[in-house]
Parts: C-alpha cells; sequence; structure tokens
C-alpha cells in the first residue's frame, strides 16, 4: 500500500492548486451520479457502455474527474483524472482530448507529453490515471 499512497500523493499535490469542475461515471451510473455530456471535451473511446446498476452490486466503470485553474477561464476543464471504477479487472480505453495531451507518471512525479490528442490507458483494477491539455503548461511555467 506505500506505493500507491505516495502515487496518490503526488497525484493530489498535482491536482490542489486547480478546482474540481465535475465528476462523471462511464458505464454504471448509481444514484447522484452523472454521465459524460455528449460534448464533454474529454471523452473515451470507445464509448463506454451504459450500464444498469443494482444495488449492493460494485460500481463498473470508468470515472472522469474533471480539474480546471483557479480564476482562470472558469469552467475550462485542463486535467481529467481517469479511474477504474473496476477493482478486480483491468481496463483499457482511450481518451480524447480537443487539444494534445501530457500524461502524469505518479511515480516519478514527472508529466510526459503524447503524441496528438489522443492517449492510450491501460488502468490496473482499481488504478487511475492523470492526463493534461498540453497547453496548459504553458500557461502554467511549463511544470
Amino acid at each position: 500500500m506505500k506505493p500507491l499512497n505516495r502515487e496518490f500523493v503526488a497525484i493530489a499535490q498535482e491536482l490542489q492548486t486547480l478546482r474540481s469542475l465535475g465528476v462523471f461515471h462511464a458505464g454504471m451510473t448509481p444514484p447522484g451520479t452523472v454521465p459524460p455530456a455528449q460534448d464533454a471535451p474529454f471523452r473515451l473511446d470507445p464509448p463506454v457502455t451504459p450500464l444498469p446498476y443494482k444495488p449492493p452490486e460494485r460500481v463498473k466503470g470508468i470515472l472522469l474527474g474533471l480539474f480546471g485553474p483557479k480564476g482562470r477561464e472558469p469552467g475550462k476543464p485542463t486535467h481529467v483524472l481517469v479511474v477504474n471504477l473496476d477493482y478486480q479487472a483491468r481496463v483499457a480505453t482511450s481518451l480524447v482530448s480537443p487539444a494534445n495531451l501530457s500524461t502524469f507518471d505518479a511515480a516519478s512525479h514527472q508529466w510526459s507529453p503524447v503524441a496528438g490528442k489522443r492517449v492510450h490507458l491501460q488502468l490496473p483494477p482499481g488504478g487511475g490515471k492523470l492526463v493534461r491539455v498540453e497547453s496548459f503548461a504553458t500557461f502554467n511555467g511549463g511544470q
């Protein structure tokens, strides 16, 4: 658990200067959750098939947490945390954005640019990946 905790802390540090703009569930949508909008700036490709949720069943699918800078273009997400809600199975998906992307390596605390507006993600059971639009680095001092 110690390595996972260090990675969680690294992601939390990256997000602490940002504000949460919304959380969306792709797959199962239990009461109180919402699926991503059709015109969302980040989308999963292929889309996750909506699944019925029957309590007390564990929620399956992908969670998208959108974040953006405080005080700058409110409502415009620059970062997305993509989380596999299935704690038993790995999931592969692609995230597509209107701008070039970078991914965060929580183990090394480093951002790496992706070649384009699409990133393929291999998410372990219960795992996640932080992604940002590359242009964010320009107005954030390249960090």
